[in-house]
């Protein structure tokens, strides 16, 4: 089988009125463009989930990180659901969508971006690295010292 033929899985998200939206797996790309336009939340979804308020990852449901990534950074998660729906200049639609079918989207996106929560704390840990030494990197190009 090769990528010409791969096909890739989809869920549906059930709305009020007989309305429905699919959502994918987050691409690389999609994790990107959140990264570049959200990444301070990123990094506070990290400090909250891996390293505050949440010790034990693996005990942790999906559904749970999607509820405390709805309450903790709301902009982020209507970004990752547009990307979710290969719609990403949706945002303001989904800001409209119901919670319950939010918090559906969200663990739809999460079930089939990673294989466990494992995956999801590695991926948040990566991208928050890379944005905290983009930042450093940034802080010593406008010092003082590195204009002579």
């Amino acid at each position: 089988m090769g990528l010409s033929t791969l096909r890739l899985q989809k869920a549906k998200i059930e709305l009020p009125n007989d309305q429905s939206f699919d959502v994918r797996g987050l691409t690389l790309n999609d994790v990107q463009s959140l990264a570049t336009d959200y990444g301070p939340a990123l990094a506070g979804l990290y400090q909250k989930i891996i390293v505050g308020t949440v010790q034990d990852l693996g005990a942790m449901e999906m559904a749970l990180i999607g509820r405390t990534l709805l309450e903790s950074a709301p902009d982020l998660a209507s970004a990752i659901i547009a990307h979710g729906a290969g719609e990403p200049d949706s945002i303001d639609v989904v800001r409209e969508i119901p919670f319950p079918a939010q918090l559906e989207a969200l663990e739809r996106i999460f079930d089939q971006t990673f294989r466990s929560e494992a995956d999801l704390k590695k991926v948040v840990e990566i991208v928050t690295r890379a944005l905290e030494a983009t930042t450093s990197t940034l802080a010593f190009l406008q010092s003082p010292a590195t204009k002579t």
